[in-house]
């Protein structure tokens, strides 16, 4: 029999108690234990004896021996006191021997329980020995007691502290939990898109909230550019008050510390607010206020800047955050920015796909719209032309004059619509100069004023700093009084448009330009409206030509569509901002420009006499305005070849031999262009001019739109005094010639 066998270790033992156990039967026999010699046991003098007593002295547990003794209480008749403690149950419950010994055991500790006494009866009267666990005689300790009887009224107690191997199995059991409880939310959170974001991000809230034993567990923005911070998300517990509301659009200044904090270390954790320094006082006094306790915060980060952070309140009565809570904390964090950056990434491409389409949607009816203005002013050319023709000729006091002269004004106001067309299509005839926005707008204020209305008050603020953009000034005009006439119509009661400029850097990184602009410096062009607004299913339509929300006879539709032409032409970009009841505002971004104000890239000739005697060589595939052109020049004393083709007109040089003075030309004709045709005649007439002609400036001129440094170029539809005077001009020109425009 070995040494514990003989102290009545290794018996039957009973099931763990944890809390207040029934008394414990067995259903076989008590077996006959040994009675050891103990120290406090007289015995006999000798070697066992002292083997004993050094075994017990030096154990690791804490154990003691109990003495059954009469009690005078009529409720338990037996009393236990204590006859031998080992020093390991002095340092246990922090007192020496000399005040255990001969006391009694409820007097020594007051957290003895009913069912202590019982179990103590119960190993005395039968026996027995039990093993449990009890968390209630030492408070604070986890203890694991064995029980046994080694001699008659006598019970011995082995207790061991087994408090850390407990708090070592509820942090693995906890640290299981978290896991299990993170993984849940980070596959939700995985799987969030845009629709769906905020209800999984507050249930991931309330999960983290219920877990921890929380308060409240909230979600704030950072504003970078207003520095405000916004609470987006909120979950609080029963009973708790709701912060939302009132923490919106706060100065971020009023965080300053915590902000700081969150920039340099990522982490916040106040397990006292009284703890903080004095640079802190206001995040003190906003903790006492809302009856924080104890807080955690860590930052949420996007494209490596800090955007936000998650809070963790806790109030009195909650359990405190333990320091390494703070690696779980920032687990968490970077669940939601992942979420954030992912659903924002989401965004990003939506737009651009939404872009693109509406981008590709548009080129189409801009290309629809500049064939139909390209047909629509050879008839316009047509119609003004011969009226031209007839106007001349017929005395002012003929009855069919006044007819003739509404005629031309219908042809010039159809001529005015064609043009608005071309705009958006991007296909009108542009003469850029390198120009300052502020500079224009202060030109043209007195007008704008005008257009605006006397129930407008119309607020210019621009930017000093702004850079030189390169555009046609009277494109530009169009594109402002535009945007002016369209704030206005938004104000039917009256408000204010603000007109203001801005000088804007756009990154590679950029979220807002990205998509829509590359790199660089540009001059930003903004008109704010505190009108109605507008819906997502108009601005969806907002720059379609013919597209208005107006009564009809009130607007043509061709007012925002034209700007969306111009600024597109000139490589620039529209943003529009608007909501129902919030106002309207369209940013237009044109990019910076070089050089010397006021030089245009197309020459202006100076307007002379119509009247010559050259040689033309008049090239139209249409016949009506093959006709017209060679009466105009006919009647002006020209010469003039007229050919339908560019196979007839070469036919027509060859035969000339290189007499041609001058060449017109227009531009898309079947077999060859009219720049290809020029090409050809050039190789036996180097110095042959040409004057070509389009109803809209063809990508065979300008990818663009705009204008090549001194090509002559007279856009359709066009009255027959414009052209005697281009031509004129052109040929003045040779006596003082310039650079080949098409040589290289």
């Amino acid at each position: 029999m070995s040494f514990f066998q003989r102290l009545g270790f290794g018996r039957k033992k009973a099931a763990a108690v944890t809390s207040t156990p029934d008394v414990l039967r067995f259903a076989t026999p008590p077996p006959q234990l040994p009675n050891p010699e103990l120290p406090v046991t007289p015995a006999p003098e000798g070697p066992g004896r002292e083997k004993f007593r050094d075994f017990f002295e030096i154990m690791p547990s804490a154990f003691v021996i109990l003495d059954a003794v009469p009690s005078q209480d009529a409720v338990d008749p037996v009393d236990f006191v204590f006859s031998y403690v080992n020093p390991r149950f002095e340092s246990l419950i922090e007192r020496p021997r000399e005040a255990l010994i001969g006391h009694s055991l409820r007097e020594a500790n007051p957290y003895l329980q009913t069912f202590h006494t019982e179990l103590l009866m119960y190993v005395l009267s039968s026996w027995d020995s039990t093993l449990f666990v009890d968390e209630t005689l030492l408070p604070g300790r986890v203890l694991k007691i064995t029980m046994y009887r080694p001699a008659e009224n006598r019970i011995a107690c082995l207790l061991e502290d087994i408090t850390s191997v407990r708090e070592g199995e509820t942090a693995l059991r906890r640290r299981h939990e978290v896991e299990r409880k993170l993984a849940l939310i980070a596959t939700r959170l995985i799987s969030c898109t845009r629709d769906n974001l905020d209800e999984i991000v507050s249930d991931a809230l309330m999960q983290i909230g219920k877990f921890y034993r929380l308060m409240r567990c909230t979600i704030c923005r950072i504003d970078p550019d207003a520095q405000r911070i916004s609470m987006t998300h909120e979950w609080c517990a029963p009973g708790a008050v709701a912060l939302k509301p009132e923490l919106q659009e706060l100065p971020a200044e009023n965080f300053r510390w915590r902000i700081n904090q969150l920039l340099e270390f990522g982490e916040v954790w106040i397990p006292d607010p009284e703890g903080l320094p004095p640079e802190a006082a206001s995040e003190r006094e906003f903790l006492f206020n809302h009856g924080i306790h104890s807080l955690a915060t860590t930052a949420l980060y996007q494209d490596d800047h800090l955007s936000g952070f998650v809070c963790f309140h806790l109030g009195a009565g909650f359990s405190l955050f333990h320091p390494t809570d703070m690696p779980v904390l920032h687990a968490i964090t970077t669940t939601f920015s992942n979420a954030f950056w992912r659903v924002r990434m989401e965004n990003i491409l939506q737009t651009r796909q939404e872009q693109m389409l509406q981008s590709q949607k548009l080129e189409s009816i801009g290309r629809l719209a500049g064939g139909v203005a390209h047909d629509f002013n050879n008839m316009l050319s047509v119609i003004l032309g011969f009226s031209d023709l007839i106007l001349e000729r017929m005395p002012e006091e003929d009855p069919n004059r006044a007819d003739l002269l509404e005629i031309h004004k219908a042809a010039n106001r159809s001529k005015s619509l064609a043009g608005q067309l071309l705009a958006f299509a991007r296909k009108q005839a542009s003469e850029p100069r390198l120009l300052n926005l502020n500079k224009i707008i202060a030109d043209s204020s007195n007008l704008l004023r005008k257009l605006a209305g006397e129930a407008v008050q119309l607020r210019i603020v621009p930017d000093a700093s702004l850079c030189d953009v390169s555009m046609d000034a009277t494109q530009l005009n169009q594109v402002i009084m535009n945007l002016i006439v369209n704030a206005r119509d938004a104000l039917p009661s009256g408000g204010i448009i603000e007109l203001s400029t801005r000088q804007v850097v756009v990154g590679e990184s950029d979220p807002v330009f990205q998509a829509h602009l590359p790199p660089g410096e540009y001059a930003e062009l903004t008109v704010t409206d505190n009108g109605t607004g507008m819906p997502p299913e108009v601005l969806e339509h907002l720059f379609e030509p013919f597209f208005t929300t107006k009564k009809v006879g009130q607007g043509t539709g061709l007012g925002l569509s034209t700007v969306y032409g111009i600024v597109h032409q000139h490589q620039g970009e529209i943003l529009v901002r608007s909501a129902p009841g919030a106002g309207s505002s369209f940013s237009l971004y044109f990019p910076r420009a070089s050089g010397a104000r006021g030089t245009s890239t197309q020459s202006v000739p100076a307007l002379s006499s119509g009247h010559g005697h050259e040689v033309i060589l008049l090239v139209e595939d249409e016949p009506a305005l093959l006709k017209l052109g060679t009466s105009v020049l006919s009647r002006s004393g020209y010469r003039v070849l007229a050919a339908d083709s560019p196979t007839k007109a070469l036919s027509l040089a060859r035969q000339e031999e290189g007499l041609i003075d001058l060449l017109i030309t227009d531009v898309v004709m079947p077999e060859m262009n009219g720049r290809d045709l020029f090409g050809e005649l050039r190789k036996t007439q180097p110095r042959l001019p040409c004057l070509f002609m389009s109803g809209y400036t063809s990508d065979i001129i300008d990818r663009q739109g705009i204008l090549e440094s001194d090509i002559h170029f007279l856009q359709k539809p066009f009255r027959a005094s414009i052209l005697q005077q281009k031509v004129r001009a052109m040929l003045d020109e040779l006596a003082h010639p310039q650079d080949d425009p098409l040589s290289t």
